[in-house]
């Protein structure tokens, strides 16, 4: 899932496994970095291992909600 929050870009992945569900949302941002700015997947990968915020949103029981925060300003020319 993706959002667009007033100062950031964000992704987001829901399941039992917190580490599981990191990385999915690092990768959904990933690959909307190459689909939408048109970067490779090692410049995507760089940039969120320098400027992104992985957040855990939401925990319900035993499921959880994991956020990938990517700020708006990294990315303007």
């Amino acid at each position: 899932m993706r959002h667009l929050t007033a100062g950031a870009y964000a992704t987001t992945a829901q399941g039992e496994d917190r580490y599981a569900c990191a990385q999915d949302a690092v990768r959904r941002m990933i690959d909307r970095l190459v689909a939408d700015h048109d970067l490779s997947p090692e410049q995507a990968y760089y940039l969120c291992s320098v400027a992104g915020d992985l957040k855990i949103s939401r925990v319900v029981m035993s499921r959880m909600v994991v956020a990938f925060y990517l700020p708006r300003s990294v990315l303007a020319a």
